[in-house]
């Protein structure tokens, strides 16, 4: 069951090297469905946005999935994927402090 998801978008140069979930903003999900039942989320994302030397920003979207199994273990996931600010795909952005499961 999902229990939370946290995220936040952040230019790659004022990402800290560990994360800080104090700065998350939460998309509302489904806790559980029944298998093969849809459901909608809500669109995140950045603005296209330039710094003062006219480059373009390099998004990192990260944060964390809170779950727990149908015992009641539950488990986090870390993630963190860097967004192409010229074009429609992600890359991971490689640090073990951002990506994880436990």
């Amino acid at each position: 069951m999902v229990r939370q998801f946290q995220f936040a978008i952040t230019d790659m140069d004022d990402l800290s090297p560990t994360p800080d979930y104090r700065k998350c903003d939460h998309l509302g999900v489904v806790p559980s469905l029944p298998e093969g039942a849809d459901f909608e989320t809500q669109q995140v994302g950045p603005s296209r946005g330039t710094k003062a030397d006219g480059k373009a920003i390099q998004y990192v979207f990260w944060g964390r999935l809170l779950y727990a199994e149908m015992n009641g273990t539950d488990h986090v996931s870390g993630f963190a994927i860097m967004l192409n600010p010229h074009a429609s795909f992600a890359l991971e952005y490689n640090s073990d402090s951002y990506n994880y499961y436990n």
